[in-house]
């Protein structure tokens, strides 16, 4: 009896794992996110959304990077390692409007307005992508399950991409006329190389003091972002969070951000990939030498179980100790 239940169990696992594959292969969108459409080339590459050369070769160990991404053929372990050439890929240029990021990724960070603009719109681009690709998936796990979280999550995507189709809006105009000033953002600087890399995106809802910013039951109201990208460089690290100038109810934000201690500024930027972002990269051998208790910590916290049990949060949350701490890795 223990047997056929130990292997019913194993075929179900078999059967999702086929299930997942199946939605994910279906749900690819290979479309680049360029304004100027008539001068792509031919073929959608895999871009990475985070440099290859410069940051993944530096962070990756024997070729391989830690990501909390479960594959497709195990959708039940979150951390996992991946190839670097596979890490962070997506689907969303084309080879030649891909070169338009030569100047992050050939030359070290200056602080240069371009430079800033690129760091984040590479932010925004993976992210709408997979946005876009996030809509399609519900569509197809439709076919497999009428569970009411699938429209739940159909609507969630939707709503998130709507909101950032207006953010392309104002990334694309300022692609087209040259002009990478439509950014309030700070830049936060590390005199250590950390072991991980990430970008990402958070709506936020309530700024530093706790009072309210924006509500996401709100469907019909356009929702403020803030982007970020956070990297290595030789002896430095890097974090840059941004948000669009037009986007005011985040003027305040900002303003706030750049305030903070170092301590809260670490505490920020394990905040905001926490809940921001998959689209994080750490170093093998940093991931291993942790405890099985601060791994747990840390898939604990990028779970979001306080989320999920509507747990409550104190105010100025943003900057406390997050229960695990990328910096120390």
């Amino acid at each position: 009896m223990g047997k056929k239940k130990k292997q019913s169990k194993k075929d179900l696992k078999r059967r999702l794992s086929e299930q997942f594959q199946s939605t994910v292969r279906k749900s690819r969108i290979k479309e680049c996110l360029h304004p100027k459409k008539e001068e792509c080339s031919e073929n959608i590459i895999k871009a990475h959304s985070i440099q290859n050369n410069k940051i993944l070769s530096k962070i990756s160990k024997n070729g391989n990077v830690i990501m909390p991404i479960p594959k497709p053929d195990n959708p039940f372990q979150l951390t996992t390692e991946y190839g670097r050439k596979r890490a962070t890929v997506f689907t969303g240029f084309c080879g030649h409007h891909d070169q338009m990021f030569s100047p992050i990724e050939d030359c070290d960070f200056n602080y240069e307005i371009k430079q800033v603009f690129l760091y984040i719109y590479r932010a925004f681009a993976v992210e709408y992508h997979r946005k876009m690709e996030g809509v399609k998936q519900q569509e197809e796990m439709k076919k497999y399950t009428s569970d009411s979280i699938i429209d739940d999550l159909q609507l969630a995507f939707t709503l998130a991409k709507r909101d950032m189709e207006k953010d392309k809006e104002v990334f694309d105009a300022a692609i087209l006329n040259n002009e990478f000033n439509i950014l309030n953002y700070v830049v936060y600087d590390f005199d250590k190389e950390i072991k991980f890399a990430a970008t990402g995106f958070l709506t936020p809802t309530d700024d530093l003091q706790g009072n309210k910013i924006q509500n996401l039951s709100d469907f019909e109201a356009k929702m403020s972002n803030l982007y970020f990208s956070v990297f290595p460089e030789e002896n430095k690290s890097y974090a840059i969070v941004a948000a669009l100038k037009n986007d005011e109810s985040l003027t305040d934000y900002i303003t706030s951000l750049k305030r903070l201690t170092q301590e809260e500024q670490i505490n920020f930027i394990n905040h905001l990939i926490i809940k921001g972002t998959e689209n994080l990269v750490i170093n093998p051998n940093a991931w291993y030498a942790l405890t099985e208790e601060d791994k747990e910590s840390f898939n604990y916290s990028f779970a979001q179980i306080e989320d999920f049990f509507g747990m409550p949060t104190d105010k100025g949350y943003q900057i406390k100790n997050q229960g695990f701490d990328l910096f120390n890795l």
